[in-house]
């Protein structure tokens, strides 16, 4: 069970300061398409996590595969083709 003292701090408390969604939904993107900046100096300064989740809906007619673990700016983290 996860201690409340040591859960990582939401960045939700925020409202969204310094972090900035760069597309809209429904946008086409392609693998150069930046999706947001977000300001890590502004999150460790608030003491938020600066994990960042991404979450893929509507698979169906999609395979999906993803390299878990942490990644680094423009390196490749998974693929989505249609089926």
């Amino acid at each position: 069970m996860l201690d409340k003292r040591s859960a990582p701090k939401s960045t939700v408390e925020l409202n969204g300061d310094g972090i900035d969604v760069l597309v809209s939904e429904g946008q086409s993107v392609d693998s150069s398409t930046q999706l947001a900046s977000i300001d890590l100096e502004k999150l460790s300064q608030a003491e938020k996590d600066p994990t960042v989740m991404v979450v893929f809906t509507n698979l169906a007619d999609h395979d999906l595969s993803v390299d878990p673990g942490e990644h680094q700016h423009s390196e490749k983290l998974g693929e989505l083709k249609l089926k």
